[in-house]
């Protein structure tokens, strides 16, 4: 996967599509050789940094609940969307109804 980011990230001005996690961690050092190089915002690394930050936080969280809970673990993100879900539905119906 990291030698199809090398190779397939830049087509010209055009960026290619990535995988997401490793796409994600080569988007954080772009950002940060950025920054030291002074070629872009001092900061800009660091929503990239948080995103991978949650990457790794929840395969850990995930890991931990199934060796708790086993398969049942999932029960929770899927409650989680199901609920997004009802709450996006119901929102975009109550929009229509104005």
């Amino acid at each position: 996967m990291g030698g199809q980011n090398a190779v397939l990230h830049k087509a010209g001005r055009t960026r290619t599509a990535l995988t997401y996690v490793t796409g994600t961690l080569v988007n954080l050092g772009e950002r940060v050789a950025e920054a030291v190089c002074r070629a872009g915002p001092a900061t800009g690394w660091v929503p990239y940094l948080v995103l991978w930050v949650g990457i790794i936080c929840g395969g850990a969280l995930g890991a931990i609940a199934y060796a708790g809970w086993g398969i049942r673990a999932l029960l929770v993100p899927t409650a989680g969307v199901v609920i997004l879900a009802a709450l996006t539905g119901a929102m975009q119906w109550r929009g229509r109804r104005r």
